[in-house]
Formats: structure tokens, C-alpha cells, sequence
């Protein structure tokens, strides 16, 4: 009885700690989402506009970027992305499908594959109605998602 005692105060213990923690980590998230809707939602129509009726974008990272939203807005508007394969980009384009992937750093390769999507329309035109067809989680989704995760 008394280690049950004593385990029970060391879980209360080392929970109240964790859930202070991970509140505290949720909520410049939840401050930033915020933003991050507005940005979404004020983009120039001048700029939507770019990027839908732009053949391809290009998105030529030498960085580890995690989730970039301008390779997001791009599939949406229907716009094929040639992309480094670095990061989390390629985990956004589907090689073929949705863009294509290039070597990161390689100047000659994003040229090649700029001059290949660029000359192949049909290809181009395929690409363009798969990024239509996918489907992203919303911000507010994706927040939530955190939450239940991280005990929000």
C-alpha cells in the first residue's frame, strides 16, 4: 500500500510538470495559426493569380525545410512544383505526378527538369490536374491534430 502510495505521487508528480510543459509548447502554435490563416486567406489576388496561371513553380531549397506552404499553395491552384529533394519537400511532391524532384544544389538538373516539364505539355497538364485532386489537412485541423497529440 505504501508503494502504491508512492507510485501514485510520482506519476501526479512527473504528469503535472509534463501537461504544464506541453501547454506552454502549444501555444505560440496557437498564436501562429492565427497568422498564418490571415496570410493564407489576404494573399493578393495578383499573386493567386501568378501562381495559377504559371506553368510550373519552382521551389530550388539547398535548405531541410519542414512543410513549405508555397509549394502547398502552388498544388492547390494547379500549379506543377520542380522542388529539391531535401527535406520535407518530397514528401509534398510526388516525383511524376504532382512536380518533379531535382537534386538540391544541382543547377543542371533543375534546368534539365525545368526544359523537360517546360516542352511537355500533356505532361504539364497531367501534373496540373493531379495537384488539383490533392487534398491537404487545413491549419485547423492540423492544430487539432496537435493538440490531441500533445494533450491540449
Amino acid at each position: 500500500s505504501v508503494s502504491l502510495l508512492v507510485g501514485l505521487i510520482t506519476t501526479i508528480l512527473i504528469l503535472i510538470p509534463v501537461y504544464w510543459l506541453s501547454k506552454w509548447a502549444i501555444k505560440p502554435i496557437a498564436r501562429n495559426m492565427d497568422k498564418q490563416k490571415q496570410f493564407i486567406t489576404d494573399a493578393g489576388h495578383e499573386l493567386k493569380t501568378l501562381i495559377a496561371k504559371a506553368d510550373i513553380s519552382v521551389y530550388p531549397s539547398e535548405w531541410y525545410e519542414n512543410c513549405p506552404f508555397s509549394i502547398i499553395e502552388s498544388q492547390m491552384l494547379g500549379t506543377p512544383v520542380i522542388g529539391a529533394n531535401i527535406g520535407g519537400i518530397p514528401e509534398l511532391i510526388e516525383n511524376m505526378k504532382t512536380g518533379m524532384l531535382f537534386d538540391s544544389g544541382s543547377v543542371c538538373n533543375l534546368v534539365n527538369f525545368i526544359n523537360a516539364l517546360y516542352s511537355n505539355n500533356d505532361l504539364c497538364l497531367d501534373m496540373s490536374k493531379n495537384c488539383l485532386e490533392k487534398q491537404y489537412m487545413t491549419m485547423e485541423n492540423y492544430y487539432n491534430e496537435l493538440l490531441k497529440i500533445y494533450g491540449g
